[in-house]
């Protein structure tokens, strides 16, 4: 009877995180992970992700599937707007011919992170991006 009463908000808490996910991915052409945590937890009314108890953010399945994380339950702290920082930085480098990977690299060198997938970056429709920057 204990474990039913200490399941039933994790049950409950579950699905709107999920809704959440879906929301915020479906509207923003440029993410990141730490963006949705900081977000969830504002949401949700606590400080951080981790109070929620339904573990790390990068190990919930819908996460895995919108930004295929990598290097387990850490959450690199790096923004939208820092991405789109770079992004200008890196626009002015490559003479306006940017692709994502290279750029995606060039970001997880300056941040010294093993791969782009590090990151936790999401882009989505990246030449409408490029196109909303300088437009």
């Amino acid at each position: 009877m204990i474990m039913r009463c200490s399941v039933m908000p994790l049950m409950l808490e579950f699905p709107q995180v999920n809704s959440y996910i879906h929301c915020h991915v479906a509207v923003r052409k440029v993410t990141t992970l730490y963006d949705l945590s900081l977000e969830i937890a504002q949401n949700e009314g606590v400080q951080d992700f981790e109070y929620l108890g339904l573990g790390p953010i990068s190990l919930l399945p819908l996460v895995i599937q919108y930004f295929s994380p990598a290097g387990g339950p850490e959450l690199h702290k790096i923004t939208a707007v820092d991405v789109l920082d770079y992004l200008a930085e890196y626009t002015k480098k490559c003479n306006g011919k940017v692709e994502v990977e290279p750029f995606l690299s060039s970001i997880a060198m300056l941040r010294s992170v093993p791969s782009p997938q590090h990151l936790g970056v999401r882009l989505q429709n990246f030449g409408y991006v490029l196109y909303i920057m300088y437009r």
